[in-house]
């Protein structure tokens, strides 16, 4: 594999495991803060435009479609897509999204998504799978 796969997978392992702990942690907090951002233009734009970076950057460093870093490139796709996603629709259409989100269903399984995906990667980029 590259080294910069297992580096991305290294980092976003980390993040998205992170990332799921504080999920668990902080459950109220979080699933707070994620009400909030469907409230707020600001914070809503602030975040828009990490992910935007932050997709554009997997994107054109790690185009990479054949074994598992597949996985690293379709993370980057998905960062593009909630980017555009919360800059091209109404904010009446994400504050919905994030308030169903927040509900106990959704919201566990987003945890689970999000610790599957730090331990796979982490696994991965670690050798340690």
């Amino acid at each position: 594999m590259s080294e910069l796969s297992i580096f991305l997978a290294k980092m976003l392992g980390l993040y998205f495991l992170l990332l799921g702990v504080v999920g668990l942690l902080r459950k109220e907090q979080l699933k707070e803060m994620i009400r909030e951002i469907g409230d707020n233009s600001a914070i809503l734009w602030t975040v828009a435009i990490v992910e935007l970076g932050v997709g554009i950057a997997i994107i054109t460093g790690h185009s990479i479609w054949t074994g598992w870093p597949i996985v690293i490139s379709a993370i980057g796709w998905a960062f593009l897509a909630e980017a555009l996603f919360y800059i091209l629709f109404p904010q009446k259409t994400i504050k919905k999204l994030t308030r169903r989100l927040t509900r106990p269903g959704w919201y566990s399984v987003g945890v689970i998504i999000t610790l599957a995906l730090g331990l796979y990667l982490a696994g991965l980029g670690f050798a340690i799978l």
